[in-house]
């Protein structure tokens, strides 16, 4: 058909090249598949991936030579040899090569790299954000005392966006490497040990655009309990059902705001006969009342939250159940494969694979659920220890690794869709795959040193998940493991976590995570910043919801939110779209740096208005660090409370930092705990726009939503605004005068209102 065009209807390429078939899809106007098959890749799997369907293309064919477009890409291919210039209807060439290769059971993808290009993602991993130059282990792994120079963690992605906006994404489990221009400077080849042989070409023309993308790809988060934006205790771990009830009353009674505590492996353990994991119930020698416990707690507004684990020891109560079932792992003669060397004893390992198994495991959830808890803790889930001789019903270890922990979610998150859809799930799991964050994932970044290291490695990790769609990775703040008693740096380590999607301190040893634990200096300097965690629940939970409508991490590097700052600049970071954080990461330091992109900004704690697309030298204090907040922005606050099951959001503090430009902020309320409640209308959302006239600003409102159960029937906004040169000549809303005050000191006017009609700020 030599130089005809038509609309390709299927939407799928098929080219026959060497032994193989490339199959070439377009699932959106943005969104490529390529995937090569022959007789050792016999079929295209998906696993990260959620779209399936085919869009149509225009379709051009010449003599050797394809030309396939949607609205959004044009893919210049060449049959032989095979290649593919991915390119933008608006900017031109992307991305060139993606020819598939295979020697010595090497499975291979390449690529063409440009010269100043920038690649981003591959998960967690305590380095530079710019992957470029480095080859890199796809391959989820437990490295206890992890930080500053550890190149693999526990949560592997094999995704990466490019500077040259653009991602990609190989929906492949198997042991991988991913070389950015370190073997051959500009080439990208991804290599791997077989499994499927599946990429996707994701274009965009900015970080949110390539985000929205993406998610829609792998599927978006939903938005996780208000709790999970509280306080949340842990720690390794508390021995008895005494022992974690005094310490949760210590922080009550010192002052400390707490929505939950974590259970670690004590729960079930009986401390004379400790090698019992997979017991998976209370030992009542230790917690004889549970249920009271619980009970007790949820009084104080605290949810529960026991550890679980996919090890099962020999001996514990279900071992011989599992054997007899089959439903554990097996080696390659077809025999259970235990685990002598497994740390709390030989242990055989689940395997979630297989229907049955999951089966299982869900029933055994639905049976620990009656005693009352909130959320789930799953550790251990790379898997820790996963030998080569390991056989799953669906693969070897190898191949099937990188997805153990995401199948675990998607069995957590399908059971509460079937059994408790009213609920919204909250697991914590230590690893995944692309695409986990669609099962309610929240990840952290594993045994974490307790170092300086260890910390500074923690805004990298954050952002670089982030970039791959994982919106919700943390850190055991404070260090887990190792390490000396250094107050100095669990306080930057609290203070730090505070501007991260989960605030949860967890620790090991007798190195205690409480703050009750540390003098009353560390507690002063840092108990400010947990109650600033819950003043601003309001703007927290908004960054959640936009999480979930579009994919957006909670925090984002500066470079995907402001052109020409160059992506050196990661030790600071943007906390949703107004305030900029810049956590001190070092021992010592009197000082530190702060590159302010351009634009203008206030100083959140002394309102100072700063000049942007600066670098300032802040001098720092052990009670606080550096943040900044967006000229524009209205930040909403609330009074502290206990726990956020005494938020109701019926007043709020508006601080409006003026600008010089129009723009707007939005706020989203629900219940905070019915599940899909946006999609179902089932919310409220309000939208303040701030417009700057000469002489005056205008600040007016939009409601969307139908509402929720226990809104308050009406909210008070307390607003006050930062940086007006003089007095206003009048606050006026529906062309009456509104009380307002001035404080000449400060510069600042204070008003209260419905918001029910506009509010014009004469100047």
């Amino acid at each position: 058909m030599s130089g005809s065009s038509q609309a390709l209807k299927t939407g799928v390429i098929e080219i026959a090249c060497g032994e193989g078939t490339y199959t070439i899809a377009a699932l959106t106007n943005n969104v490529i598949k390529v995937s090569y098959q022959d007789t050792l890749t016999s079929e295209s799997k998906q696993y990260a991936a959620v779209l399936s369907e085919p869009i149509a293309m225009q379709l051009e064919e010449q003599d050797n030579h394809i030309v396939a477009k949607t609205q959004g890409v044009k893919l210049e291919i060449t049959r032989s040899p095979f290649s593919i210039n991915f390119c933008d209807e608006q900017t031109g060439s992307k991305l060139k090569g993606g020819e598939f290769s295979r020697k010595e059971g090497i499975a291979s993808f390449k690529f063409g790299l440009k010269n100043h290009e920038a690649m981003y993602g591959m998960g967690s991993r305590g380095m530079q954000m710019n992957r470029r130059g480095h080859k890199l282990l796809n391959y989820n792994s437990h490295e206890p005392g992890n930080g500053m120079g550890f190149e693999v963690m526990n949560y592997s992605i094999p995704h990466l966006a490019s500077s040259e906006q653009y991602m990609l994404l190989f929906d492949n489990p198997a042991r991988a490497w991913m070389d950015i221009g370190k073997t051959q400077t500009d080439a990208l080849e991804y290599t791997s040990e077989g499994g499927n042989m599946v990429y996707y070409f994701v274009n965009g023309q900015s970080f949110e655009e390539l985000m929205g993308e993406y998610t829609q790809l792998t599927g978006k988060q939903p938005l996780p309990p208000l709790w999970a934006m509280g306080y949340i205790q842990s720690r390794f771990g508390y021995r008895t059902q005494q022992e974690a009830t005094e310490e949760l009353d210590k922080l009550l009674e010192a002052g400390y705001p707490v929505d939950a505590m974590i259970l670690d492996l004590y729960w079930f353990s009986d401390h004379e006969k400790p090698k019992c994991m997979g017991n998976l119930d209370f030992n009542q020698k230790h917690w004889p009342k549970p249920k009271e416990m619980i009970q007790y707690f949820a009084s104080k507004g605290v949810k529960t939250i026991p550890i679980t684990e996919p090890f099962f020891t020999t001996n514990s109560d279900h071992y011989k159940d599992l054997r007899n079932n089959e439903l554990l792992v097996k080696n390659r003669a077809g025999e259970v494969r235990t685990l002598p060397e497994f740390f709390w004893g030989e242990a055989a390992l689940l395997d979630i694979f297989k229907p049955e198994a999951q089966a299982w495991m869900w029933e055994r959830y639905k049976y620990m659920k009656q005693y009352g808890f909130d959320g789930w803790w799953v550790d251990l889930c790379e898997p820790e220890i996963h030998p080569e001789d390991m056989v799953h019903v669906n693969g070897k270890a190898a191949e099937v690794h990188g997805i153990f922990g995401h199948q675990w979610a998607q069995m957590l998150f399908e059971g509460y869709a079937k059994d408790y859809p009213e609920e919204r799930v909250f697991q914590l799991s230590r690893a995944g795959f692309a695409g986990s964050q669609r099962f309610g994932v929240v990840p952290w970044s594993g045994d974490v040193r307790r170092s300086w290291d260890g910390l500074k490695a923690q805004p990298l990790i954050m952002l670089s998940v982030g970039m791959s769609g994982i919106g919700y990775m943390h850190s055991d703040a404070g260090g887990f493991i190792y390490g000396e008693k250094d107050p100095e740096l669990y306080t930057r380590w609290m203070q730090y976590a505070v501007f991260t999607p989960v605030v949860r301190p967890h620790a090991c040893g007798e190195i205690y995570p409480e703050p009750t634990f540390w003098s009353e200096e560390v507690q002063n300097h840092i108990k400010l910043f947990i109650n600033l965690r819950y003043q601003l629940l309001p703007y927290n939970y908004t960054l959640a919801w936009k999480n979930s409508v579009t994919g957006m991490p909670l925090a984002r590097p500066l470079f995907t939110q402001f052109a020409n700052v160059p992506d050196t600049v990661e030790d600071q970071y943007m906390w949703g779209d107004s305030i900029l954080v810049a956590p001190v990461l070092d021992k010592g330091i009197r000082n530190r740096n702060v590159y302010l992109p351009k634009g203008n900004w206030y100083d959140f704690w002394n309102h100072q208005f700063l000049q942007g697309d600066s670098t300032i030298n802040v001098g720092l204090t052990m009670d606080s660090i550096p943040v900044y907040v967006k000229s524009g922005s209205i930040i909403p606050t609330t009074p502290e409370v206990q726990s956020t099951s005494f938020y109701t959001g019926e007043t709020l503090q508006m601080t409006y930092y003026v600008g010089s430009e129009n723009s707007q902020t939005q706020l989203y309320f629900d219940d905070g705990k019915t599940n899909n409640a946006y999609e179902r209308g089932m919310y409220e959302l309000v939208t303040i726009a701030a417009t700057v006239n000469k002489g005056e600003i205008i600040l007016s409102t939009q409601v969307a939503g139908k509402g929720y159960g226990g809104a308050p029937k009406k909210r008070l906004y307390v607003f006050e605004l930062i940086g007006l040169a003089q007095a206003p000549k009048e606050v006026s809303i529906a062309g009456k005068a509104l009380s307002h005050e001035w404080n000449q000191e400060k510069n600042t006017v204070s008003f209260e209102t419905d918001l029910n009609d506009d509010v014009i700020i004469a100047i």
